[in-house]
């Protein structure tokens, strides 16, 4: 416990949020510039298990803000280097590692598995079966995008909005900010 002395004596974490902590168990979906600052964090707090799941390899373009990587990791897995990095940083975290797209044909056998989804992924078809995926099994589901400047982020359990974050001007859901139908602007209300 003395590795988080620093964080047990918050009021608001303690011991017992510590060991809360170190039960958890969060699958972040993407690997790049906002599941990689999340795994570090993650496994430097303690959070006891974490999935890596990314299909990418590391590019040089990457690094500038992908953190998890340096230099001899471009032409790697990302979810493998990531998974190095993390156990480096915390030996106590256990990591598994999908060095993959998530998809239907093994969402539903991994997803059940995690108390938290974290989306950090890029591409709209990826955000929706994580909503499948989190509905299904009620999970607890995070969503981060960003464009430009401008970031949302979303908080999803049971496929109700619990609270959303906006940095852009108004708040629709994925389909409605690809398709701008008026039929996904009555959706995004019924979450």
């Amino acid at each position: 416990m003395n590795r988080y002395i620093r964080q047990t004596v918050l009021k608001d974490l303690g011991p017992s949020g510590q060991n809360a902590l170190s039960e958890a168990k969060v699958l972040i979906l993407g690997c790049g510039g906002l599941g990689s600052p999340l795994a570090l964090y993650l496994a430097a707090a303690g959070v006891g298990r974490i999935g890596l799941v990314d299909g990418d390899l590391v590019e040089l373009s990457n690094l500038q803000r992908q953190i998890l990587y340096v230099e001899k990791d471009i032409g790697r897995e990302k979810s493998l280097a990531a998974t190095e990095r993390i156990r480096s940083v915390n030996s106590n975290v256990r990591s598994d590692t999908f060095s993959k797209r998530f998809d239907w044909s093994w969402a539903l056998d991994v997803a059940p598995d995690y108390d938290v989804l974290v989306d950090g992924t890029d591409n709209f078809s990826a955000k929706f079966l994580i909503n499948d995926v989190s509905s299904n099994y009620r999970s607890l589901w995070f969503t981060v995008q960003f464009q430009n400047l401008k970031a949302d982020l979303g908080r999803f359990q049971e496929r109700k909005v619990l609270v959303i974050v906006v940095c852009t001007q108004k708040v629709l859901c994925p389909l409605c900010k690809i398709a701008r139908r008026p039929e996904c602007l009555v959706r995004s209300l019924e979450w």
